[in-house]
């Protein structure tokens, strides 16, 4: 009997720790007396035939002490309460080997959900490597976004330290500026991932190429399918507004960009996207609405 990483060899056997689903342990008393008392029968009927002589009663004297002889044998069960997998009347070889047992029963992997199972079985090693690496993606990606939020808490006025009002004010203004255009990176980052969780190639247009971007932040390709968007973080609170303005702009933006790369425009699809449905005006949600722009928005919160 031995271990040997996650198998357990008992004689011919083997057994594989993770597919281990009982463990039992019982022991027994056993004694001689099936054995000897039989041989005493005989021994008595000699007796009364030939006689008695000194090797019978040496004999019977052995017999009768062998009789109250016990030993303990001791079982181990796996996965069959009616049959023994091992056993042995050492106990010392017992009990270690049942501490060694329950430790790698403890400490098995667990076993894999029903569900996700047939899942497994119901995709292709690359689908099930993919989608491996979309899980690891997307709990990377919830990570980066509690350090987003950490890194862009709101800075109140009243927290910068400075008698004068005016230094007070330029700090504030040169704070926001370089906060702002830190955050709206990180805004397009977020998106991005998010369709990279998807299946899409992404391109970050807006980060590369900063004031060149074209207007287009993001670029999302898949297939033959093309997206374009424009990431928009802006607080409803401080009253600035996306208007139909703004959107007709990143058409035209879109539309330059579609030429130039020689796209069909039937497999483009203009976004708009934003933290929050208050920053829109009433004349860009019926922008949306008109199909000529073929241009919809959505709303992932940061």
């Amino acid at each position: 009997m031995e271990f040997s990483g996650n198998i357990l060899r008992i004689k011919n056997k083997i057994y594989a720790i993770d597919n281990i689903n009982s463990v039992d342990y019982s022991e027994e008393i056993l004694t001689l007396k099936n054995i000897t008392f039989p041989i005493m029968f005989i021994l008595t009927i000699m007796i009364v035939f030939f006689g008695i002589n000194s090797f019978m009663i040496i004999s019977y004297i052995i017999l009768i002490g062998l009789s109250f002889v016990k030993r303990t044998r001791y079982f181990v069960f796996i996965d069959n309460r009616f049959k023994s997998a091992y056993s042995t009347f050492d106990e010392d070889d017992f009990l270690a080997f049942k501490k060694n047992l329950d430790y790698a029963m403890q400490n098995k992997k667990q076993p894999i959900k029903k569900e996700e199972e047939l899942e497994q079985f119901s995709e292709s090693v690359e689908e099930y490597k993919i989608r491996k690496r979309k899980e690891a993606f997307k709990k990377n990606l919830k990570k980066q976004e509690e350090i987003y939020k950490n890194k862009h808490k709101e800075i109140r006025i009243e927290d910068i330290e400075t008698p004068n009002v005016k230094e007070k004010e330029e700090l504030k203004s040169g704070m926001s500026n370089k906060k702002k255009k830190e955050k709206g990176d990180d805004y397009e980052k977020k998106v991005a991932g998010y369709y990279k969780l998807d299946g899409y190639d992404i391109y970050l247009n807006g980060i590369k190429k900063d004031r060149l971007d074209g207007g287009i932040d993001v670029i999302c390709k898949k297939d033959d399918e093309v997206i374009l968007i424009q990431c928009k973080n802006w607080n409803h609170t401080t009253g600035r507004k996306i208007t139909h303005t703004h959107i007709k702009e990143f058409h035209s933006n879109c539309i330059k960009y579609i030429d130039q790369e020689n796209l069909d425009k039937s497999n483009v699809k203009l976004k708009y996207i934003v933290p929050n449905k208050k920053v829109f005006k009433a004349c860009a949600i019926n922008i949306f609405r008109d199909d000529y722009y073929n241009c919809t928005y959505e709303i992932l919160e940061f």
